[in-house]
């Protein structure tokens, strides 16, 4: 068993709608760990406290404040994306993955989801 990440791009994300992320858009990665590491490198900020995350799984509309390891959310800006090495070897689907967070606005927060 191993770790996979989903991001999770608040396409919502406003002033009036801050305190709330409904992760409607999300798209799954490849596992790769030199991929992950690297993600991880460009320093993810906890989730605020005061923002509800949430998004549709089996059972309805779950409400989560940690990943299922237990780990508090983070997330990252998507144009900190923008800022993975340029060398760095990446499946085609990941490859496509980061040229999606890199094309959209830079300010759009992406939680990241560890499973």
């Amino acid at each position: 068993m191993g770790v996979d990440l989903t991001v999770c791009p608040d396409d919502y994300h406003g002033v009036e709608i801050d305190l709330w992320f409904l992760a409607y858009a999300r798209l799954h990665t490849n596992r790769d760990y030199h991929f992950y590491d690297a993600i991880r490198a460009l320093g993810p900020a906890p989730l605020p406290s005061t923002v509800r995350f949430q998004w549709y799984g089996d059972d309805g509309l779950e409400t989560h404040t940690a990943d299922p390891y237990g780990t508090p959310l983070t997330s990252l800006d998507a144009g900190r994306f923008a800022m993975l090495p340029p060398t760095l070897e990446l499946s085609r689907w990941n490859r496509g993955v980061v040229a999606f967070l890199t094309t959209i606005a830079p300010q759009t927060r992406v939680v990241l989801w560890w499973h």
